[in-house]
């Protein structure tokens, strides 16, 4: 069972929004992610292409989002700061 927000057991969601400027780059990009995301215990929870996100109130900034969940915080910034 998970813990209380902010204590070690937690869940934590990280959420990475951008733009794709060289699709094949960011194939092999991609294509190489899944097993790091395995590594720390993330895994995907949607990953929208920027033509398919409808935004419900203000300008469409036209970019992808993917977002993940680890088991802790501590989890994800592991990920993000990983040198993979």
């Amino acid at each position: 069972m998970s813990g209380a927000p902010g204590t070690p057991t937690a869940p934590a969601y990280l959420l990475v929004q951008g733009k794709v400027t060289d699709i094949e780059g960011f194939r092999l990009y991609n294509a190489a992610l899944p097993p790091i995301y395995e590594k720390y215990g993330g895994r995907y929870l949607a990953v929208m292409p920027a033509g398919r996100i409808e935004v419900a109130e203000g300008d469409p900034r036209r970019e992808s989002i993917v977002i993940a969940r680890f088991p802790s915080k501590q989890a994800a910034w592991d990920f993000w700061k990983s040198p993979e």
